[in-house]
């Protein structure tokens, strides 16, 4: 299929909209990508294709990966381009004929191909106008317009005090939906546990309160079981009792856990038991909590 392309020397990757990649029908693949762009604005991408790119005026073939995104831009250019003043060479062949004229963009190529497809000749079209660049797709218009700068931007008031960023931002954004975060009841009260509880001691480590939701039954002797189990199991790996407790006295002298007595206060609380368990390269071990 036909489709109409951004050239940008700064990006470093390929986009192409959704609309285009449904009527291409091809296998897409799943990726999880952030993009920024000005104003360091995110976007997320979760699928790419395969595509192969060839121009509809040279035997230029090239294979890539192309990002899809709901929109890759805005319509380009931002308002019709009176191209009779631009005073364009007759013996070129434009890879668009309707540059001038305001419509969608279907996929940006970015630094992966673009220098691929630059050629040597370019023409300067009078000492205020733009550039011809020739290209493997055809000869491109790209730079400044006599007298046209009302042409590539929007209609800005007297009175507006917006900078040039926040223009460029806005002629750059890409579609974005703003979601507020739905929180269920059991979600909402264990974010205000961790608000109202978390701590950071003067050593750095943080404390945080483990949310209950209900009584967690008898895990004391499921545990205890399992312990006994375990020792028997070490009784007949000496190497692995002996790693095994070596990795238990190593947790005690750093203080990542201690000593637990039992007393009336302690017993009233809800208490939850971990089994420890032991494995030969890799020891997953855990107390109460």
């Amino acid at each position: 299929m036909q489709a109409r392309a951004l050239l940008d020397s700064g990006a470093q990757l390929c986009f192409i909209s959704e609309h285009t990649s449904q009527s291409l029908k091809f296998k897409r693949s799943r990726e999880a990508l952030s993009i920024s762009g000005i104003g360091q604005a995110a976007k997320k991408c979760k699928q790419s294709i395969f595509a192969r790119v060839r121009s509809r005026i040279t035997s230029f073939a090239g294979e890539e990966v192309f990002y899809v995104l709901p929109q890759v831009t805005l319509n380009l250019p931002i308002r019709k381009i009176d191209s009779s003043r631009l005073d364009l060479p007759e013996d070129i062949v434009l890879a668009d004929p309707l540059f001038n004229e305001p419509s969608s963009v279907d996929v940006i190529i970015g630094a992966g191909l673009f220098f691929d497809l630059l050629r040597n000749e370019k023409i300067k079209l009078g000492d205020n106008g733009p550039i011809v660049q020739n290209t493997s797709l055809g000869w491109i218009v790209c730079g400044n317009l006599p007298d046209e700068s009302n042409v590539l931007r929007p209609h800005v008031p007297n009175t507006c005090t917006e900078n040039l960023d926040e223009l460029l931002t806005r002629f750059w954004e890409l579609e974005s939906c703003k979601t507020d975060s739905v929180l269920s009841l059991e979600e909402y009260a264990c974010e205000k546990l961790f608000d109202r509880t978390s701590v950071r001691e003067a050593s750095g480590r943080f404390i945080v309160t483990v949310p209950f939701i209900q009584q967690l039954g008898d895990s004391q002797s499921t545990a205890l079981k399992r312990f006994l189990s375990l020792e028997r199991r070490l009784d007949g790996n000496a190497e692995l009792k002996q790693m095994y407790s070596d990795f238990i006295l190593e947790y005690l002298r750093m203080g990542h856990m201690e000593e637990v007595l039992e007393n009336e206060e302690d017993a009233a609380m809800p208490q939850y038991f971990i089994p420890h368990q032991a494995r030969q390269h890799n020891y997953q071990v855990a107390g109460s909590v």
